[in-house]
């Protein structure tokens, strides 16, 4: 059984009233990653997936670049087997004149611990509490999106560790002492493998966690959880063709007659 689960938040954006040129502020957001190893699934070493804004292109659309990054162990870099990673993102692009969009990247160590029992294994865990400060005059709420993640294996697992667990989360905001506070959190944990060795009495992966806050109003903002268990979800690699996506469906109601964006808060 797999458990899939994703943080939503969505948006609603304002009209402006006519006023005088402003500064456009931009962002490029996560909706969605999707990576495969093309051919078997074997150890992971590095995977992460995000979106770099160069600016504003006229109109005021964001504009940059995407980039993807996966790394197997051995049975990826030709060292006993080849493989091609295939990686994939969904995106969205923000922009407005009438608030700053705040941005920033941190770095987190999950440690693991693995005793000889497989069942008695205990996941890496990490979390940080992140401080904003409010600009002046800013809304009362704000929205925070996951704008790229990556996590690479620690240097004592040079080949990777085949992943039983991975999770990136961004808490709400809440506003304390005129800054905007939220938390940042993950999840790692290495899946016993019987049937070859992998010493991995303790192990540990770095994740970079990318976001992008943007002031508004409480009731703008609606944040949701949406997650399931997979029953047919397991297959051996010839079968995984025959796996179907199991669609989760979810929905909110807008709360202005505006445009309304979601992204990735977490997964």
């Amino acid at each position: 059984m797999k458990r899939l689960g994703l943080a939503m938040t969505a948006f609603a954006g304002v009209a402006l009233a006519s006023d005088p040129p402003k500064t456009v502020h931009s962002t490029l957001l996560l909706q969605g990653v999707d990576a495969v190893w093309a051919h078997r699934p074997h150890r992971l070493k590095v995977l992460g997936a995000g979106l770099d804004v160069f600016g504003v292109a006229p109109g005021d659309k964001p504009q940059g670049e995407a980039w993807l990054e996966m790394e197997g162990g051995t049975w990826a870099d030709g060292t006993k087997r080849s493989d091609v990673p295939d990686v994939h993102l969904s995106y969205a692009g923000l922009s407005t004149t009438d608030r700053p969009i705040l941005r920033g990247s941190e770095t987190l160590i999950a440690t693991g611990h693995s005793p000889r029992d497989p069942r008695d294994r205990q996941p890496g865990v990490a979390s940080r509490t992140i401080l904003v400060s409010r600009p002046a005059g800013a809304p009362d709420g704000a929205a925070v999106w996951l704008t790229g993640f990556r996590v690479a294996t620690s240097a004592d697992h040079p080949e990777g560790f085949t992943m039983h667990t991975l999770e990136v989360q961004i808490g709400a905001p809440t506003i304390e002492d005129g800054q905007y506070r939220f938390d940042l959190s993950t999840v790692v944990e290495a899946a016993p493998v019987p049937d070859r060795a992998q010493d991995l009495a303790t192990y540990s992966a770095t994740i970079q966690i990318d976001w992008a806050l943007v002031p508004a109003d409480p009731g703008m903002v609606s944040r949701q959880d949406v997650g399931g268990q997979l029953k047919g979800g397991v297959a051996s690699a010839g079968d995984a063709e025959r796996i179907q996506p199991e669609s989760i469906p979810f929905s909110w109601a807008a709360t202005k007659d505006n445009e309304v964006l979601a992204a990735l808060s977490g997964f």
